[in-house]
Parts: C-alpha cells; sequence; structure tokens
C-alpha cells in the first residue's frame, strides 16, 4: 500500500480539520485488513482504527513525518498509561 500524502495547505505546522478527516475509507479498509492479517480480531480491529484515528488527529503533518516507529510506540504507550489513570479500580 503506497503511503497516505495529504495535499493541504499547512497553517502554522498543523492540518486543517478538513483534512484530517479526508483520509479515505480505503484507507482504513486496507489499515483493517493488514490487522486481520496479523490475526487481529475484528473488535480489536475497531479499537486500533480508533486509536490511530485519534494519533492522526492529535499530531501535525511535519511531526507524523519524523516520527519512528519506536516514536509511534512510545506515543500509544503514554495514552494507554494516562488512559489507566483516569480508570476505576
Amino acid at each position: 500500500m503506497a503511503p497516505f500524502v495529504a495535499s493541504h495547505e499547512e497553517k502554522g505546522g498543523t492540518m486543517s480539520s478538513e483534512t484530517k478527516s479526508a483520509l479515505p475509507e480505503r484507507f482504513w479498509a486496507e489499515f483493517r485488513a493488514v490487522l486481520s492479517r496479523h490475526s487481529v480480531s475484528p473488535k480489536a480491529a475497531a479499537w486500533y482504527v480508533k486509536r490511530a484515528k485519534h494519533f492522526l488527529w492529535e499530531h501535525d503533518l511535519p511531526t507524523l513525518h519524523t516520527l519512528t516507529p519506536e516514536g509511534v510506540s512510545a506515543c500509544y504507550r503514554a495514552s494507554l498509561c494516562s488512559n489507566a489513570q483516569g480508570r476505576p479500580r
């Protein structure tokens, strides 16, 4: 799959809400297909899609271009830890 390259006007290094919501459904369908090929259940895949959309929304395009796989993992770990702190035990 070719990487998604947004065509948009950057304002202060951030993407507009129109651009961020413009990822085509075929991108997310392919993302779900990749998860499925890695034996991820549909329920878990929905969780990953939701988190990926949130991740993309929270980061500007220049930052996304510079992130390494380790950087993405660190962001997810931080997100999971902050979410766990707010849960009742």
